[in-house]
């Protein structure tokens, strides 16, 4: 476990210095004041300031962060839902999951050489423009992407938790606490004390369940019964909305005038519509009644098949309502105090609470598995 913890640290911390040097051909110092100037306008340039932890304005090896390997797998996702062959690899288990992976990096390698080369083009405070310096740094941004898609899947398969919101999480918090001190200390205190109420609320919330019982015969017989619980939680999932509706909030301080009514108006519909549309995937009352037949498995009073379905279909529309709700009013909590830092606080926070449930996740398994063999000597 100590191993899985250091091959984290080490991975972070190349990560963050990849961050922190420039590319070839860049002035650094006048890169880096530029910048800071950018980001201080409210917009575009603030907006890209704080998603990549001010490393991609500055010009360095891993600027574009993890962004364009989260774009690659979100266009797969989206191209499984139209493309027939995609669609065939998703329902194919493990193999299908596993082709569908490599496309998605392949798609994320193009989009950041594309991304790459409007970088070089546009990038400024240069030693000289020349065409071998604007192919180098392009190649150089490519690589640097490369390598961040090395180290998520380093931190995957040998760290602990998932790569993707582990380096997402060191991305967007390095930024976090320059938006604190702008803010002074009044509303950074208020900032943080609203982001922990909300954390307070939304981790017992998480673990919320409605616990159904279900009855599995051990015998032919039917004499002896086992009895086990299908749990039917109240969120089903936080990340995509928050995430979203932080985006969503950053995006229109950047490119609209919004005055505050309109612009928390819709990020609270904006987290709205992600968590339903969120809910059934964390819950599918048609695949839970099909296992539960397969096991021979049933509900108390409920016939198996398609009455189990519609319980669950049922039980899951009412028991998720409150989780629904509940999560555009945390984001507006959170938000609320300080737009910016808000929104940048909401996705360090939704992150940094997944990362820290499946390190907690891989860990109870790791010690489940050293603790297998001892119980049963």
């Amino acid at each position: 476990m100590y191993r899985r913890l250091l091959v984290t640290v080490v991975a972070v911390l190349a990560f963050r210095v990849g961050q922190n040097v420039p590319l070839p051909g860049v002035r650094a110092r006048e890169a880096r004041m530029a910048a800071d100037a950018w980001a201080r306008h409210g917009d575009l340039h603030r907006l890209v300031d704080l998603l990549s932890g001010g490393a991609l304005l500055r010009l360095t090896v891993l600027g574009l962060g993890v962004w364009p390997v989260a774009a690659g797998f979100l266009g797969i996702s989206l191209l499984s839902a139209l493309v027939p062959r995609l669609a065939e690899l998703r329902r194919a288990g493990r193999p299908g999951r596993e082709r569908l992976a490599r496309h998605a990096v392949v798609l994320g390698l193009v989009l950041a050489f594309a991304a790459s080369c409007f970088v070089a083009a546009k990038a400024g405070h240069l030693r000289d423009r020349s065409g071998l310096t604007l192919v180098a740094l392009a190649c150089c941004l490519t690589a640097g992407a490369a390598l961040t898609l090395l180290l998520m899947e380093w931190i995957t398969e040998r760290g602990l938790g998932d790569g993707f919101t582990v380096l997402l999480l060191t991305q967007v918090s390095a930024d976090l606490p320059r938006q604190l001190h702008h803010l002074g200390w009044t509303h950074a205190v208020t900032a943080v004390v609203c982001a922990l109420v909300a954390l307070a609320v939304l981790v017992p919330l998480r673990r919320t369940a409605r616990m159904v019982p279900v009855q599995h015969a051990r015998q032919r017989g039917v004499l002896k019964t086992k009895h086990t619980y299908v749990p039917v939680r109240v969120v089903p999932s936080t990340f995509v909305p928050m995430l979203a509706a932080g985006v969503a909030l950053l995006g229109l301080r950047a490119w609209t005038g919004l005055s505050a009514p309109w612009y928390l108006a819709v990020v609270f519909g904006v987290a709205l519509v992600f968590a339903v549309l969120a809910a059934p995937t964390g819950f599918s009352p048609e695949r839970t009644a099909t296992e539960l037949a397969r096991a021979r498995t049933f509900v108390p009073g409920i016939r198996p098949g398609r009455p189990t379905q519609e319980f669950f279909a049922y039980l899951s529309s009412r028991v998720t309502l409150v989780g629904t709700l509940a999560v555009p009013v945390l984001t507006l909590l959170v938000i609320a105090p300080a737009p910016s830092a808000g929104a940048l606080m909401l996705i360090v926070l939704i992150v940094a609470l997944r990362t820290f449930e499946q390190a907690l996740l891989e860990v109870r398994t790791a010690t489940a598995h050293v603790n297998a063999p001892l119980s049963g000597r």
